[in-house]
């Protein structure tokens, strides 16, 4: 992640929370799971072979309720945009804007909010 300030920026409106920004990191926890972002050298990028998601795979899936609209204006664009599935709940592919592709999630019910 090249700029940490920018992604806490985005990230807080997915994730619904600030996230903890400290030197060369940025953290979050979520459902209690810890998810952190570094910034990394091209060599370490290379070495450990991390680098943003294909729009081919899909990244993390996540249950959103929040407000999409604010998703696009921080620079995040639909791959899918949401539509309902055939059991039932509203589901959309995003891309952020540092290349990671998102599932988002909404249970029936929900819909309003899109």
């Amino acid at each position: 992640m090249p700029d940490l300030e920018r992604a806490q920026t985005f990230y807080d409106i997915l994730f619904a929370r600030p996230g903890k920004l400290g030197p060369g990191r940025l953290a979050y926890t979520v459902e209690g799971f810890q998810l952190d972002f570094y910034v990394l050298t091209p060599e370490q990028a290379l070495e450990f072979q991390l680098h943003p998601g294909s729009g081919e795979s899909c990244g993390l899936c996540l249950a959103y309720a929040g407000d999409l609209a604010k998703l696009e204006q921080a620079g995040a664009g639909w791959l899918r945009p949401m539509g309902p599935t055939e059991w039932g709940a509203q589901v959309g592919h995003l891309r952020d804007p540092f290349g990671f592709r998102w599932e988002l999630m909404r249970e029936t019910g929900t819909e309003e909010a899109l």
